[in-house]
C-alpha cells in the first residue's frame, strides 16, 4: 500500500445533489430517506383519522368505542386513549354551543383550540391536531393522494391504508362540498 491519501467526496459539491451524484460521498447518504420524508407517517394518519371522527359529533360512548378502534388500528403512534377521548370531546363542545346554526368549518375554527385548552390536552398535541386541522391538503398531498383518491385504492395493498384512505376521501369531499356551499352562499 502506497503512501497516497484518498479523498472520499468533496466539500465543493452542492448540497442538493449530494444525494444522487456519483461522488463516493453519497455513498453514505441514504437516497430512501430523502423519499422517505414525503410519507405519510402512522402518527399522520392518526391524527388525520382523530380530525375525521371529531367532525362526526359522536355522542359519549361512540367517543369511547372510537378512541379504542382508533388506539389498536395504530398501536405505533404513542397517543395515549385518555388524550384521543379529549380531543374527541372537544370536538363534540364544538356542536354543543347554542349559537345560531353556524357551518361545521366555522364552529369548529372558532372553537376548537380554546375547547382542547379547557380540557387540559397537552400542548404539543394541541398544536399538531391544529396543524392537522389547517393543513389538511398538503398532508393528503404528502400522501401521495390526490383528490382522486378512489381510484387509487385498489394499488393499495394493505387494509388499513385501504380504510384510511376512504375515510379521508371522505373527509375530503365533505369539507370541499361544504366550502363550495358556503362560496354560493356568500353571493
Amino acid at each position: 500500500m502506497s503512501n497516497s491519501i484518498i479523498f472520499v467526496g468533496s466539500r465543493e459539491r452542492p448540497r442538493d445533489n449530494r444525494y444522487y451524484s456519483k461522488d463516493n460521498w453519497g455513498m453514505y447518504r441514504q437516497p430512501y430517506k430523502k423519499d422517505s420524508q414525503n410519507q405519510l407517517t402512522s402518527r399522520d394518519c392518526l391524527y388525520l383519522d382523530i380530525c375525521g371522527c371529531g367532525r362526526k359529533g359522536l355522542s359519549n360512548k361512540n367517543i369511547h368505542k372510537e378512541s379504542k378502534k382508533l388506539v389498536g388500528k395504530y398501536p405505533g403512534a404513542r397517543l395515549k386513549i385518555e388524550t384521543i377521548i379529549k380531543v374527541l370531546q372537544a370536538y363534540r363542545l364544538c356542536f354543543d354551543d347554542n349559537t345560531p346554526q353556524l357551518g361545521k368549518e366555522v364552529r369548529i375554527k372558532k372553537n376548537l383550540e380554546s375547547n382542547l385548552k379547557r380540557l387540559r390536552v397537552n400542548a404539543k398535541v394541541i398544536t399538531s391536531i391544529m396543524n392537522y386541522e389547517n393543513n389538511k391538503k398538503d398532508f393528503i398531498k404528502r400522501g401521495g393522494a390526490d383528490f382522486t383518491i378512489k381510484s387509487n385504492i385498489e394499488n393499495k395493498t394493505s387494509k388499513i391504508n385501504q380504510e384510511f384512505y376512504q375515510k379521508l376521501h371522505d373527509y375530503l369531499i365533505e369539507s370541499i362540498d361544504y366550502k363550495k356551499n358556503n362560496a354560493r352562499g356568500a353571493k
